[in-house]
């Protein structure tokens, strides 16, 4: 069997029509109730989403300006991810009940957060709701060594801090409000400051690239250890 050219050209208009309307299908059908659910990348769970009940359509980004996403995600960032955040905030996307976000790139991580801090902020005041995909929640190298030092962290300050009340607890030149060497107005005031500052130090650290925090880190300990030999040897 054989087809014509108007049997072939008309076998290929729906796949053109999708093709050209990549959202077209998930409108239709979100107008007709049923759930749909985007997914960005290749990593997130379709069969899932589909087992669900739910629609699954890939977020291929339209072409368009992505400078909407310059306060947010750096410019020099994944073209793709950067079109995403901008349609996103546009309300491209406002026919999904959910966005699942994989965790397989730094890219697609970076997005994730960006959505999630433009949310914060009142940049975006409606959208689809998001869902960061990390495989199977699987640890990772990063993952365990953050928390590994967290732990060795509270090991070490626990004894530390009750061997510093004991040794200074009959110190008659401490000052007011003192357990032993452990200043309580001191804590008072700098425990607060670290609960603020720490969420503005993590804002800074998703706004800039792995390199960048590499080499500020490293000029930070640089700065950290001079002064250590400049007051030790000087």
């Amino acid at each position: 069997m054989t087809l014509d050219a108007s049997t072939e050209s008309s076998s290929y208009a729906p796949l053109l029509q999708a093709y050209t309307d990549r959202l077209g299908a998930a409108r239709a059908a979100a107008m007709q109730g049923r759930k749909v659910v985007g997914y960005v990348g290749n990593t997130a769970p379709v069969e899932l989403i589909a087992a669900s009940g739910c629609m699954p359509v890939r977020i291929a980004p339209a072409e368009g300006d992505p400078s909407a996403a310059d306060a947010l995600i750096e410019s020099f960032a994944d073209t793709d991810m950067r079109l995403i955040f901008s349609q996103y905030c546009a309300g491209a996307y406002d026919m999904l009940d959910l966005l699942v976000i994989p965790r397989s790139t730094e890219s697609q991580h970076k997005l994730y957060l960006a959505l999630r801090e433009a949310w914060r902020i009142g940049r975006v005041t409606r959208g689809p709701a998001l869902r960061l995909y990390d495989i199977l929640h699987t640890q990772r190298e990063t993952s365990r060594a953050v928390g590994t030092s967290s732990l060795f962290g509270l090991v070490i300050a626990v004894p530390a801090t009750i061997g510093y009340v004991i040794s200074g607890w009959s110190d008659p030149r401490l000052p007011a409000a003192s357990l032993g060497y452990v200043n309580l107005l001191g804590l008072a005031f700098i425990a607060p400051m670290t609960w603020l500052a720490a969420p503005l130090g993590a804002r800074i650290a998703h706004g800039l690239s792995k390199r960048q925090l590499s080499v500020f880190f490293g000029v930070f300990l640089l700065i950290v250890g001079g002064r250590m030999l400049i007051k030790t040897f000087g």
